[in-house]
């Protein structure tokens, strides 16, 4: 785990976006931030096992937060909202990092629930009036275009296509659309979709072992034991920033420019404090077998995920990628590299 400024730009990646990284900061010195940060990861490393990166995705929430109200960050407000985070206990973290997740989830969801409104509109109304002009007829394609529409309303989306990465194992890759638009560190990019397998079954030597091989490195595993299938993702609700499994690890000249966070939609008997139940049919997953009354204790959650948010300023078709962790003891790709060895260590030992 390398730290970074506030931003968190990496360290060892940041030459190219400093100028970038410097104008959305404005009186920061990037250079006291990133050795500021990076004299830090050593102590949290000592911390609980997932508290590094709930800090990381804290401090980038934080930023995005102070920025969306501020034209700058200055070094006040850095100095305030990290001493913040650095302060807040393990559930306090956790909360705080989940609140903001959640969040930009709804709101990205709501864009989502009236841009499919705004299609079947359009298209029923279409086909009702028969043929348009010339000119309305290019208005509404421009209106319902996914490639402008969505856009529009969110700030930006998520495309598949041929992955940048000069390996034949590349494949496809997920890449950034906002329209010319830099988009922020601490946005909420992507979700990994697909089938949830709970940790009361995950536990479970035989269970965990039926759902191997997996080859193509579409399961996703959360510090809590969720494994999240991929594999499954044509068996679940469509959402179209539900792409995260199209997602590269980074090549060797590269860094991740994106964090993954473990995000829980709540869920609440009394229906008073809980995710939306008017968006849920866009949450991408289902459980793989479900909840048992004994082995899943944690009621105020009705299906756990995981967010991709930016780690760092983005751009208009940047290919986002990230650091994919795998286990050190293998078998490995042989294009795969481990980017921390200390940290790659650390979760050898959780097993």
């Amino acid at each position: 785990m390398r730290f970074v400024c506030v931003l968190l730009l990496e360290a060892q990646g940041a030459r190219k976006e400093k100028r970038v990284c410097k104008k959305l900061v404005g009186t920061v010195s990037m250079q006291k931030l990133i050795s500021k940060l990076g004299n830090l990861s050593r102590f949290f490393f000592r911390q609980e096992r997932d508290k590094p990166d709930l800090i990381r995705a804290g401090l980038l929430l934080e930023a995005f937060e102070h920025y969306k109200h501020n034209d700058t960050l200055n070094q006040h407000g850095v100095d305030a909202f990290t001493e913040r985070i650095l302060s807040l206990d393990y559930d306090s973290l956790r909360s705080s990092v989940q609140n903001g997740l959640e969040e930009q989830v709804i709101s990205i969801f709501r864009d989502v629930a009236s841009h499919e409104a705004m299609i079947n509109g359009i298209t029923s109304s279409t086909a009702s009036k028969g043929v348009l002009s010339s000119s309305s007829n290019d208005q509404q394609r421009n209106d319902t275009d996914p490639a402008t529409a969505l856009v529009r309303q969110v700030g930006y989306d998520v495309i598949v296509r041929r992955s940048e990465i000069p390996h034949p194992q590349a494949g496809e890759g997920l890449f950034l659309r906002s329209d010319g638009r830099t988009v922020l560190p601490g946005t909420v990019l992507a979700l990994f979709p697909g089938l949830v397998h709970l940790a009361e079954y995950t536990r479970q030597k035989n269970y965990f072992h039926s759902l191997m091989p997996d080859k193509d490195l579409m399961m996703l595993a959360r510090r809590d034991d969720v494994i999240l299938d991929a594999r499954g993702a044509n068996r679940v609700p469509w959402n179209p920033y539900a792409l995260a499994h199209f997602i590269n690890h980074p090549p060797q000249d590269a860094f991740p420019n994106v964090l993954q966070v473990p995000f829980d939609f709540r869920a609440d008997p009394l229906r008073i404090d809980e995710f939306p139940r008017d968006l849920r049919s866009l949450v991408p997953h289902t459980h793989a077998q479900p909840p048992t009354l004994t082995g899943t204790t944690e009621r105020g959650v009705f299906m756990h995920s995981m967010a991709i948010i930016a780690a760092r300023p983005l751009e208009d078709g940047d290919e986002l990628l990230m650091d994919y962790r795998l286990l050190p003891n293998g078998p490995l790709p042989e294009w795969y590299h481990h980017f921390d060895e200390e940290e790659a260590a650390k979760r050898m030992e959780e097993q």
